[in-house]
């Protein structure tokens, strides 16, 4: 009998690794897609929905309903977030993090929540490591994966294991690619002694909305996915194991870091009014009669477009005849980087604000190279659209004092 080389066993295993990490960017693609085209539908609801807020008086019994529109368009909006992080398309800033502090935190508020049929200890040694990350990314990977581990235990008596460590690339887990980076990575475990899973439910837990436990009804499928793609997102590397009656088992490396970066100050609330004159560009025509009644209503005025050549007619005519262009990426027809390209050659000191339904990271780099003042991910609220304008506007000084604006700095 021939017995396999542990080099063959290895080699199987990274054709395994790679055919799902394939199969999971293609979902990934998918679900950045699903996400865009949500967006601009909740861009929709939620403006007009705050706009016939404001047009109703505050005693009136409709402004109840409304709010409970907007609260569960917010809440469309967080499940639209999860899928753009599955598809690792985060947004917000990275700052080196004390993710052993962070841990600890999460794990003293875990354990109040907790039926007392379960017990949680954790061991955590981070030799003071830092990990680069969004501040929200360790808080999402910790409860997800305590929320999985508890939810596969049920009602029955059992034990959840968290550890925190420090590993070197030349002693890590042979259930690891062996090309990793040389340096120092976190090695976070997360392991219960519930009931397991066999190897067709263990092949599907990266799948969006794939619920597996007991309580599939409280899950929303997201909780695996998104974890993979924070991981991903960190450069890390995620690695579960399973087996019927024995417990399950995830493992987690990411890269540690020191280095510094400034925390950028919290952003302002509150709605601006404000002046000047605006060309909006969306190819969704609710959209458009929300900026047209809504932005006027802050004191702009607002000429509409949902075609970009039509746009560029207009600023080639008269460079001087707007004072802002706000405009979607993702429209037919012109594609959005060459539309702003040529905006920035035409007009070199209009300011333009991209409004999209893209992450804020991918429209970033969708738009590489060309000159704008800020990028806002669709859906947004009125006070945040109306902050974004006065700022790029300038508007606490007088309109045309000289000339068109000069261009704020992204």
């Amino acid at each position: 009998m021939n017995i396999p080389h542990k080099e063959s066993s290895l080699s199987g295993r990274d054709d395994e690794r790679r055919s799902q990490t394939r199969n999971l960017e293609a979902l990934g693609t998918l679900a950045g897609g699903i996400g865009h085209n949500f967006n601009n539908l909740l861009m929709s609801i939620m403006g007009f929905t705050e706009m016939t807020q404001l047009e109703l008086p505050d005693d009136h019994p409709c402004q109840k309903y409304l709010a409970n529109i907007l609260t569960s368009a917010n809440q469309g909006k967080e499940l639209v977030e999860q899928v753009m992080t599955f598809s690792g398309r985060t947004s917000q800033d990275k700052h080196p993090l004390r993710i052993g502090i962070i841990l600890k935190e999460i794990v003293k508020s875990f354990q109040v929540l907790l039926p007392p049929t379960i017990k949680l200890d954790c061991s955590i040694k981070d030799k003071n490591r830092m990990l680069m990350a969004e501040p929200c990314q360790p808080y999402q990977i910790v409860t997800n994966l305590l929320d999985n581990a508890v939810n596969a235990l049920g009602s029955t008596r059992g034990s959840i294991h968290l550890t925190l460590s420090i590993l070197e690339s030349d002693n890590l887990p042979d259930s690891f690619p062996t090309e990793l980076p040389k340096g120092a990575y976190f090695s976070l475990t997360v392991e219960d002694n519930g009931p397991g899973m066999d190897k067709k439910t263990l092949d599907r837990v990266f799948e969006p909305f794939f619920i597996a436990g007991p309580n599939f009804q409280e899950k929303t499928g997201m909780g695996l996915p998104m974890v993979y793609g924070i991981v991903k997102d960190l450069q890390g590397h995620i690695h579960i194991g399973s087996r019927p009656g024995k417990g399950t088992n995830v493992h987690i490396l990411l890269p540690t870091s020191t280095t510094i970066s400034q925390i950028p100050t919290a952003s302002q609330k509150g709605s601006h009014h404000g002046y000047g004159r605006i060309l909006f560009i969306d190819d969704q025509s609710e959209i458009i009669t929300w900026a047209k009644k809504s932005l006027t209503n802050l004191g702009y005025t607002v000429t509409a477009t949902d075609r970009g050549d039509q746009a560029l007619e207009w600023i080639n005519q008269d460079p001087s005849r707007f004072d802002l262009v706000v405009t979607d990426l993702v429209m037919p027809g012109i594609e959005g980087l060459e539309l702003i390209t040529t905006i920035n050659r035409i007009a070199p000191i209009l300011p333009i604000v991209v409004c999209s339904g893209l992450n804020k990271k991918t429209a970033t780099a969708r738009i590489a190279g060309a000159n704008v003042v800020e990028i806002v991910s669709k859906p947004f609220t009125m006070a945040e659209i109306s902050r974004i304008l006065a700022q790029a506007l300038r508007a606490e000084s007088p309109p045309h004092a000289s000339g068109i604006p000069s261009r704020i700095t992204a």
